[in-house]
């Protein structure tokens, strides 16, 4: 991972940790191997215990962007922002922890497949 990279994954990660519904912050995709680069984005899973507002969102990526997407559920819930520091785009996705909770039991305990456009679960 970039240095870069980790010092705002750690600064983002840290501000929504300060939010009470949010139990964990994943990182994932190329910045947690050794394909990323200088061009890599920040993809963070935000895994909640109750529904994070829209406001609440919107104030997180304020901290480090001027104008961001907040509200895109194309694929799943999340955000989008450039931040303003290091020009480096931040994608976040958020996650109710009854979902994953649910998907882990599926695969691990009830070994039942995934089919879709991921296989991850």
């Amino acid at each position: 991972m970039e240095k870069l990279a980790e010092l705002l994954t750690a600064r983002v990660a840290t501000r929504y940790s300060l939010l009470p519904q949010v139990e964990a912050v994943a990182l994932a995709d190329s910045q947690t191997n050794a394909v990323s680069d200088a061009s890599s984005d920040i993809d963070l899973y935000v895994y909640l215990s109750g529904e994070l507002p829209i406001s609440e969102r919107k104030a997180v990526a304020l901290t480090f962007a001027c104008q961001a997407e907040i509200g895109n559920c194309f694929w799943e819930l999340g955000d989008k922002w450039l931040d303003l520091q290091t020009g480096i785009m931040v994608d976040v996705m958020f996650r109710s922890t009854h979902w994953i909770e649910g998907q882990l039991i599926r695969v691990i305990d009830e070994h039942e497949a995934s089919v879709g456009y991921s296989t991850c679960f």
